[in-house]
């Protein structure tokens, strides 16, 4: 098995070992995992994820990966030849370049978030930090993987930074650490961190981001039963997992979801409107 460090995202998403977003394919099912394998997937509002968090945490990196284009129809043989000339590139438009300038100021203007990452108003990192940083271990006996956004070892810290809609509700906030299953990545990124470096389990904090201004912020860190179910969501997942290996050759097994039929039971309020 491949056990190298990863260099890049290519080799990182190429390493067999098993990830936060894994493990919440192979819940679902064995079969979605393997067919997203097979069929990896790079949407716009992922191009601009990727971006955001570059131009956030590794700013000298992001002329290397992206480019911002500043044509205006892309169906030009000027666009194209441009694009093509640029093709080891990631294309960002103008807008959204404004839109990651703005929520970089928006994150500098927040002083909860100046205190978290322990930056200045132009956005210096103060103390020893890493951004991007990989971490491979063994869980249950299987090879996982992890990469933090940014951690301190010297306050024993993780920060993941998440984009989104709105974080203007509580429970919806709630509701999206439960549907992204964040609590999940909070336990297996604490796992990583603790087993790689030998020591304590760090804190694990989500800074929630807008996408549109004025770029509300929500800063969040899970609750010891949020973990106790991302614990057990992380063990179901690896138990799965090493299910299939052990016999993903035996014809009589499923790799879907539950195949015996099963009862449907009739809902307790159509059962009171009609019965």
């Amino acid at each position: 098995m491949k056990t190298e460090m990863p260099k890049n995202d290519k080799e990182y998403f190429a390493h067999p070992n098993i990830s936060n977003s894994d493990i919440k394919l192979i819940n679902r099912s064995i079969n979605h995992f393997l067919y997203r394998k097979a069929h990896p997937e790079k949407t716009a509002a992922m191009t601009f994820g990727s971006a955001f968090h570059c131009y956030i945490l590794e700013p000298k990196e992001f002329d290397k990966r992206f480019i911002i284009n500043e044509f205006e129809s892309r169906r030009t043989k000027e666009y194209k030849q441009w694009a093509e000339f640029n093709n080891d590139k990631e294309i960002i438009t103008q807008d959204e370049y404004q839109t990651l300038q703005e929520m970089k100021q928006a994150l500098i203007e927040n002083a909860e978030v100046r205190k978290l990452f322990n930056i200045d108003i132009n956005f210096n990192f103060q103390d020893k930090y890493e951004v991007e940083k990989i971490h491979l271990f063994n869980f249950m006996g299987i090879g996982c993987k992890c990469k933090t956004d940014y951690e301190s070892r010297q306050r024993d810290i993780i920060i993941d930074i998440k984009t989104c809609a709105s974080c203007e509700d509580e429970e919806e906030v709630v509701k999206m650490i439960k549907d992204y299953k964040l609590n999940v990545q909070s336990v297996l990124y604490q796992l990583g961190y603790s087993l790689d470096y030998k020591c304590q389990k760090p804190m694990f904090f989500i800074v929630f981001i807008e996408k549109e201004a004025p770029y509300g912020i929500r800063i969040k860190y899970v609750d010891n039963e949020f973990e106790r179910v991302g614990l057990a969501q992380i063990k179901q997942g690896l138990w799965k997992w090493k299910n299939y290996l052990d016999n993903r050759n035996n014809p009589d097994e499923y790799w879907g979801y539950v195949a015996n039929p099963s009862v449907a039971l009739c809902p307790n309020w159509l059962k009171a409107k009609y019965i």
